[in-house]
C-alpha cells in the first residue's frame, strides 16, 4: 500500500513522515520559505499558519496563490496551488 501526503485546510499529514515542505511563488516557482525535517522519526503532520506565511511573503495577499510542495519520507510528492484563505476556510 502506497502512503501519500494529504492536505486538509491547513493540516498536512502523512503516515510515513514528512521530510520537506516548500512554499513557492506563482507562477515562477521560486522557493520563498521551507521546512526540512532531517531527524528520525520525521513528523507525521504539520500545521501551516496563514499569519506566519504572510510574514514570510509580504507580497502574498488574501487571494494570492502560493505553490506548495510536500515530500514525504518515501519520496512521494504533493504539489498544489493554495491561497491563504484556503488554509482557514471552514469545510
Amino acid at each position: 500500500m502506497r502512503l501519500t501526503v494529504a492536505l486538509a485546510r491547513n493540516l498536512i499529514r502523512c503516515p510515513s513522515g514528512l521530510r520537506l515542505i516548500e512554499l513557492r511563488t506563482v507562477p515562477d516557482g521560486a522557493v520563498f520559505h521551507h521546512w526540512e525535517f532531517l531527524h528520525n522519526p520525521p513528523p507525521v503532520q504539520f500545521v501551516l499558519n496563514p499569519e506566519e506565511i504572510r510574514e514570510f511573503s509580504p507580497g502574498v495577499i488574501g487571494g494570492g496563490e502560493i505553490g506548495l510542495l510536500v515530500e514525504d519520507d518515501a519520496g512521494n510528492i504533493l504539489k498544489k496551488k493554495i491561497t491563504l484563505s484556503d488554509l482557514t476556510a471552514v469545510t
